[in-house]
Formats: structure tokens, C-alpha cells, sequence
């Protein structure tokens, strides 16, 4: 129940929009891609064509720089070509994905990939035997090799790593069984599992199973989210067993797959090929650790906005206040193109431009996936972005994301050869989320009332809650399973939920009262898929904090800091991710590197309270 004092500011919200759109809405055009099925097809036929002639490299590759750099160019042309060709299949397989043909057009690109993938498996091998010697040799005689410089140092680094072409073959066909417990996990889960059905206080039923737990932790009634919570957590509780041995045998073989490819340890291993310091990933988990006091004065914070004498695990998910407006996607853009004037006029007339194209396909409706995403892998052609707008808030926040992926691809295809365009999500996810932190800035300057910058400083605590401090989170506790492994200790299922119940309970400042977490809860390991991929959710709060530590120069009217973060964009993959960052002057090693966030969090903290003083005095 929200206070009285409150209700001022709880705007009702304006009519949400329907599930899918009653028209189709403007679509992407995929013509640019292909002009039809037919020239789809004959690309994937030419593609094959060229991928057969880099058999010839094999064993001549490196006889010297005019065969390399033919070799290379060959296998840059294909790889070119197969990105644009999977582009366009994966873009229909989007837009309906009950399209039998859309459906088959997917597997086809799918096999192709496993097939030119299969036919190139020689290259990295062959390159990690050329010596630093006749690499720097090569590189001063064929200046053309410059296009490929950087995927040449990454072969060199990684060959090391790089085992006996008998041996990578042995590890290739064992992997489909190694990687297996991800497998029985999904099948576990999402089928074999019976939810038990529960009954919410309108008298509707719910599947406790992982889409219910999630639609109705989100209720506005206590007793219902208690309800599922209990239901769901207690069902995974049952299956405690199973869950532990599939996660043990997934990190094991990321820890066994480290040892064998010559790394100290498994997360040596995943930060592997980008060159990522151990360091930025412990420095993330030491840091946040320092500053869960921010996090624990959110939650404080929230539950007097809640009423609550006690908050629960189950009380963090409800959304309290909402805004009277409308965020078409018109409003949207409007929004963003006023938001992004900092970044300099060249930015802002680049994503006019691109937003006032065929490029987005915006709306829901029955067929299209969910969520929302931007594909810039087709170099020679633009992004494109897969939107679910919803005329909210988060839809304008999304749109702001989505359109910071595709500026970036813009601005790094334009300056970078096909080779060095791609970049890592290290440095990708920053630069989406500078934009909705300069949207943020834009929303809060122009707020006309003291509940609308209460809505947009809850959105922002919210975000910050979700993103930086749940998924930072899950990254200490995936160190700890690995550091357990690799110390040669068991993990059973009892075992993991002890290890990320005593997480969940620090995080949640449950011995100091902010936030009460049952035991019950500690099984949550259990409902996260993510675990099973290994070391990549720690990029979302890297990059949380490191766009807070660029758009804080930005607006303040840093042009050094401009520059050389636009340099940073157009850089693409031409260096390293901390490389590029360091070149930014941002170095996600240090501690300094997460102060301007939590900075920034306190500050929205501080006007959120005396917010809610002023209205409390004045009721």
C-alpha cells in the first residue's frame, strides 16, 4: 500500500498500449540487405563457392606477406558475406518467428556458419606458428596487411592457447558433450518440472513456474507475490539436487577447458580474448562490495515509499509510481535528439538521419519476438533495430539504448576496415547506455513537476538496483564457484545455494535489517540461466559505471573528454577493449572508476528524499 502522502505523486498512467499493434507499423527494409529470396539464395551459393578457395591457403598461408595477405582477404570476404547472409535470415526470423520459412531460413544459415566455420578451422592454428620476427617482417613489406593488423596480434597473443590441430579436433568434438548441463538444465526447467498452480486474490490462476513467478512479482498485492515466491522457490528447492550437479559440471568444464588451453584459471580464460585484465572484474566485485551502502539507502528508501515495516525479498519488484505521458516513438526520438546535443553536432544530425529511415522495426504484434536488439554485423550496409515499443518510459530508454548500439556500429564500420569494424561488449554496451544516461539528464531538466523527477529518479535507483548492483551480483558468486573448482572442492546443490544465500543476504544488508531474506530464497541460482555461459554478466555494470564516468565529462562540456570518446566509437575493434578505454581515459582497473556513479546514485537518492519530506510535511 503506498502512503497517502504519496498519491500526488503515484500518477495514474495513461492507457497502456495493446500487446501487439492493431496495424503493422513501419517495418525495416531488408530489400538493402537482398533485393529478394532468389539473391538471398545465390549469395549463399557464391558464399560457398569462395569458402572452397581458401582451401588453397592451407599450408601456404604464410610462405610470405603476398600469400598472407590474399589468404586473409579471402577469408575477410566470406566472413563479410556470412555475416550479411545470416543478418538477413536472422532479421525475418525476428519479425515472425511462427514463419515456417522464416524458421527454415535460420537452420540454413546456421549450417552454413558450423560448415565455413569447419572448413576455416585451420587458420588459427597456422597463424599462431608465424614468429613475432616474420610477423613485424610481413607487416613492413605488404602494407595492405595494415587491414588486418589487429586480428593478427590477437592470433599471435592467443597462440599460446592454440593446441596441436590433432588435439583442437579432439577438444572440438568433445565439446557438444562438455557443454552438455546446460542442455539437461533448459530441458529441466522449462519441461520436466510440474509448477504448482496457485490462486491470487481476484480469484485467477497462476502457473508458478518461471513466467508466472515473473509477472506476479511485479503485483501490486503483497500477499500474492509472497504467494508465487513461496511456491516457485520451494518447487526449485525440491530439485536442489539436480540443479547443483548440472551448474558444478558446467563451471568444471569451463575450469578443465581453461587448464588444457594453458590459462592460470577459468576466468583468465573468459577475459581471454579480448585481453581483459583480471583485475577489471575483481575491481568491479571489491568495488561494489565498498559501496553496497548506496545500494542498501535505496532499498531503505523504497520501502518508506512502500509503507512497509519490513521489507521482504518479494517487495523489490513492484513498480510504485508511474508519469502521465506518452512516449510515442515521435516523443521518443524528439526526446533523443535533444538528449544527445552534448555528444556534437555531427552525432546528432548522424542518428537524425538514421532514426528518419527504414532501419527499425518498432511495434509488437502476434509473431514477432520479444525484447529488443541492434544487429550492425552487415558492414557494408547500415544497422538495423529490432524495437517492442510501448509508448513508456522504458520504451524511450530502450530506443535511446538501441540507437547508441547503432551510432556506434555507424561510426566503426565508416572508419574501420571489415577486420577491426566489430567490437566487444565491453566497450558496446557503454556506449548504448552513455545514451540513457544523457536522456536521463534531458528527462530530469525538463520535468515540470516534483512527482515527474520523482518518477525518473526511481526509474534511474531501479535501473541501477537490476543492472549494476544485482548483476555485479552474480559475477561474485560465478567467481566463487570457479575459485571452489579450481581449489578442487565439490559443489553440491546444498553447497551453492549456502555460497549464494550468504551473496544474496550481504548484498541485501539482511543482518542489518534493510531487506529480510528467507532461506527459502537461496535456491534463486537455480532460476538463472546465465550462469551456465560463464563470466559475461559482469559487463553490464562494467559498462554502467564506465558510460556514468563518460556522459559526467560529457555534460559538463569536456571536449578533450568528447573527442576522445567518439574516438573511442569510430575505434571499433581496432584495439583492445581496455585498451580503447584506457585511450578514453578511463581505466576500469582503479577504484575512481566507479565513483562518478555512485556519486550520481546518492545524489538522485538525496533529491528523492527531500522530495518525499517536503510532500510528507505538506499532506
Amino acid at each position: 500500500m503506498i502512503p497517502k502522502f504519496l498519491c500526488s505523486i503515484a500518477i495514474v498512467a495513461s492507457a497502456s498500449s495493446p500487446a501487439w499493434a492493431e496495424t503493422k507499423g513501419p517495418e525495416w527494409d531488408l530489400t538493402e540487405l537482398y533485393p529478394s529470396k532468389s539473391a538471398w539464395l545465390k549469395a549463399i551459393d557464391e558464399v560457398k563457392g569462395d569458402a572452397k578457395q581458401v582451401d588453397s591457403c592451407k599450408g601456404t598461408m604464410l610462405a610470405n606477406s603476398k600469400n598472407l595477405y590474399s589468404c586473409l582477404s579471402k577469408i575477410s570476404g566470406v566472413r563479410k558475406e556470412l555475416y550479411r547472409i545470416s543478418t538477413w535470415a536472422s532479421l525475418q526470423m525476428a519479425s515472425d518467428s511462427q514463419n515456417r520459412t522464416h524458421i527454415e531460413q535460420s537452420q540454413l544459415t546456421q549450417s552454413l556458419s558450423r560448415d565455413i566455420q569447419t572448413q576455416f578451422a585451420f587458420v588459427e592454428p597456422e597463424l599462431a606458428t608465424l614468429p613475432e620476427t616474420k610477423l613485424k617482417r610481413f607487416l613492413v613489406e605488404n602494407k595492405k596487411l595494415k587491414a588486418f593488423d589487429q586480428y593478427l596480434r590477437n592470433a599471435r597473443i592467443q597462440a599460446k592457447h592454440i593446441l596441436s590441430q590433432k588435439e583442437e579436433k579432439i577438444l572440438s568434438a568433445m565439446q557438444p558433450l562438455a557443454g552438455g548441463s546446460v542442455g539437461v538444465y533448459s530441458m529441466l526447467s522449462n519441461a520436466d518440472i510440474e509448477y504448482p498452480t496457485v490462486t491470487l486474490s481476484d480469484g485467477s490462476k497462476v502457473v508458478a513456474n518461471a513466467a508466472g513467478y515473473g509477472k506476479v512479482r511485479q503485483s501490486k498485492n503483497r500477499d500474492d507475490r509472497k504467494m508465487v515466491f513461496e511456491a516457485f522457490y520451494s518447487t526449485l528447492k525440491q530439485y536442489e539436487r539436480t540443479f547443483g550437479l548440472t551448474l558444478y559440471q558446467s563451471v568444471q568444464n569451463r575450469v578443465t577447458t581453461a587448464k588444457i588451453r594453458n590459462y592460470p584459471n577459468a576466468l583468465s580464460a573468459a577475459l581471454g580474448s579480448n585481453q581483459l585484465p583480471e583485475e577489471v572484474y575483481r575491481n568491479l566485485v571489491s568495488q561494489v562490495e565498498k559501496n553496497l551502502p548506496t545500494l542498501h539507502r535505496y532499498l531503505k528508501l523504497k520501502k518508506d515509499i512502500m509503507g512497509l515495516k519490513t521489507m521482504e525479498y518479494h517487495d523489490l519488484y513492484p513498480t510504485l509510481l508511474k508519469i502521465d505521458k506518452d512516449y510515442t516513438i515521435d516523443q521518443s526520438r524528439k526526446d533523443l535528439l535533444a538528449a544527445v546535443a552534448p555528444l556534437g553536432g555531427d552525432y546528432q544530425e548522424r542518428l537524425k538521419d538514421a532514426t528518419g529511415k527504414a532501419w527499425m522495426d518498432l511495434y509488437p504484434r502476434k509473431g514477432k519476438r520479444g525484447g529488443a536488439f541492434m544487429s550492425g554485423v552487415a558492414y557494408d550496409v547500415h544497422p538495423y533495430v529490432f524495437l517492442n515499443h510501448q509508448d513508456d518510459y522504458n520504451s524511450a530508454s530502450t530506443y535511446a539504448h538501441e540507437w547508441g548500439h547503432a551510432l556506434h556500429s555507424v561510426l566503426s564500420n565508416e572508419k574501420q576496415d571489415f577486420a577491426k569494424a566489430r567490437y566487444a561488449t565491453f566497450v558496446a554496451e557503454t556506449a548504448a547506455i552513455v545514451n540513457e544516461v544523457l536522456l536521463l539528464d534531458h528527462s530530469l531538466k525538463n520535468a515540470k513537476t516534483d512527482g515527474e523527477r520523482l518518477f525518473y529518479l526511481d526509474y534511474a535507483m531501479n535501473f541501477l538496483r537490476t543492472t549494476f548492483f544485482r548483476q555485479t551480483q552474480f559475477a561474485e558468486f560465478e567467481l566463487k564457484l570457479h575459485d571452489a573448482v579450481e581449489k578442487g572442492e565439490a559443489l553440491s546443490g546444498q553447497k551453492i545455494s549456502e555460497i549464494y544465500g550468504n551473496i544474496l543476504q550481504r548484498y541485501y544488508g539482511h543482518k542489518e535489517g534493510v531487506v529480510h531474506i528467507d532461506p527459502s530464497y537461496h535456491t534463486e541460482w537455480a532460476f538463472v540461466p546465465h550462469f551456465y555461459y560463464g563470466f559475461y554478466v559482469y559487463t553490464y555494470s562494467t559498462s554502467i559505471a564506465a558510460a556514468f564516468n563518460f556522459a559526467e565529462k560529457i555534460l559538463a562540456g569536456d571536449k578533450e573528454a568528447l573527442d576522445r570518446y567518439l574516438t573511442m566509437l569510430g575505434a571499433g575493434g581496432s584495439k583492445y577493449p581496455h585498451e580503447l578505454f584506457i585511450d578514453a581515459g578511463l581505466d576500469m582497473t582503479k577504484p575512481d572508476a566507479y565513483t562518478p556513479m555512485i556519486n550520481k546514485a546518492n545524489e538522485y537518492m538525496k533529491e528523492m528524499e527531500k522530495i518525499l519530506q517536503d510532500k510528507k510535511a505538506n499532506s
